[in-house]
């Protein structure tokens, strides 16, 4: 991945962790419904920091956003 893609990727995040932290009902409504956007950003800037590793954190980071987000397993 290139520089401005990883830009993009943390950009996400930064979009939705300030959806987590500043869209109080919505994010209650979607927790409701089972997924959970405070964990997808915390993935998804997990991701963007390893994404030229391999190992357990950067597994971990995916399955968190996957789960998160309720994506099927393998998506990312």
């Amino acid at each position: 991945m290139s520089e401005s893609d990883i830009a993009k990727l943390r950009e996400l995040a930064a979009q939705m962790r300030g959806f987590a932290y500043n869209e109080t009902i919505a994010n209650r409504a979607l927790r409701l419904a089972g997924f959970d956007p405070k964990n997808a950003s915390d993935g998804l800037f997990g991701i963007a920091n390893t994404i030229d590793t391999t190992g357990y954190t950067r597994i971990r980071d995916k399955k968190m956003v996957t789960e998160a987000l309720r994506l099927p397993e393998h998506t990312l």
